[in-house]
C-alpha cells in the first residue's frame, strides 16, 4: 500500500487547507455551527464537505486494489486522477463565484477513481483470483 500512502497523504494536506478555510471564516464572522447564512461560509462548508464524501471511499478501494496485487499503472490512474480531480474542485469553487466546466471535469476525474477502485478490485477477486478461493 506504498502508493496509496502516496496519494492519502497529499489529499490530506488539502484536506488540511479546506477545514482551516472554514474555520478562518467561522473566525472572521463569529459563527461556530452552523453556516449563519453565510454565502462564503456555505461554500467553503460544502467543499469540505464534498471532500471527505468522495476521498475516503476513493482511497479506500485504491488502498484494496493495490493491496489486491492491481498493477502500477490502476493504482496510479485512480489515484492521479482522485488527486487531480480534488485539486480542480478546490480551486472550481472560489467563494461565490462556482466555474461549472472546472467543477464538471473535477467530477468526471474524482468517478473516474470510484469507478477504476471498483471495477479492479472485482476484476481481481472475481475473475483475477477466483480459484484461489473456491474450495
Amino acid at each position: 500500500m506504498y502508493w496509496t500512502s502516496f496519494y492519502a497523504s497529499i489529499l490530506c494536506f488539502i484536506y488540511f487547507y479546506l477545514a482551516a478555510a472554514v474555520i478562518r471564516l467561522r473566525i472572521i464572522y463569529n459563527i461556530s455551527i452552523g453556516d449563519g447564512n453565510n454565502k462564503d461560509l456555505k461554500i467553503l462548508i460544502r467543499r469540505h464537505a464534498n471532500f471527505i464524501e468522495y476521498v475516503p471511499i476513493c482511497l479506500l478501494l485504491i488502498m484494496l486494489s493495490e493491496s489486491n496485487g492491481a498493477g502500477f499503472w490502476l493504482v496510479h490512474l485512480a489515484g492521479s486522477s482522485l488527486l487531480l480531480g480534488r485539486i480542480l474542485h478546490l480551486f472550481c469553487l472560489s467563494k461565490s463565484v462556482v466555474k461549472d466546466n472546472v467543477r464538471m471535469i473535477a467530477m468526471l476525474l474524482t468517478f473516474l477513481s470510484l469507478f477504476t477502485g471498483a471495477i479492479s478490485n472485482l476484476y481481481i477477486v472475481v475473475l483475477g483470483r477466483s480459484e484461489e478461493h473456491t474450495s
